[in-house]
């Protein structure tokens, strides 16, 4: 039985890529960015943005995949650049609807800065039990975007 999106991006995350990793490369090379690349895009998106914690990894690459999908070309392509910002708006809206924030810090609770903090998270199983979460959320509202 072939994997979904949705659970190929989560089975990714598990495996060692990172949230924004696991993303961009299950859904970039539909559209036309080879998931070698895609995946170098996302190293330093990973919790929060180069560890920093701030936008959730995984919701700045459902941004990137809409805006590659919906995105202008061209600068007097407004409309499609509007229609971009929409439905990244609407990805950001659902996303902290369902879990409170879009900051990472906020969603994992945890300071993962440090290794200490990073082996502090994992031994609490958050990754597993909240950024998985993050993952299949954004490839869903993909998957009914796209």
């Amino acid at each position: 039985m072939q994997k979904n999106r949705t659970e190929e991006a989560v089975q990714k995350f598990r495996s060692g890529s990172n949230c924004a990793q696991s993303v961009l490369s299950t859904y970039l090379p539909a559209l036309g960015i080879p998931a070698p690349v895609a995946h170098r895009m996302g190293a330093g998106l990973g919790a929060g943005v180069g560890r920093k914690q701030l936008l959730c990894g995984a919701l700045n690459a459902g941004a990137i995949v809409l805006s590659t999908h919906f995105g202008n070309e061209e600068n007097g392509d407004t409309a499609r650049k509007e229609m971009a910002l929409e439905r990244v708006r609407h990805l950001v809206d659902e996303f902290e609807e369902k879990f409170t924030s879009a900051q990472c810090i906020d969603i994992i609770g945890v300071d993962i800065s440090t290794a200490e903090g990073r082996k502090r998270a994992s031994d609490s199983g958050v990754f597993r039990k909240v950024c998985d979460s993050c993952v299949e959320h954004v490839c869903r509202r993909l998957e009914e975007t796209l």
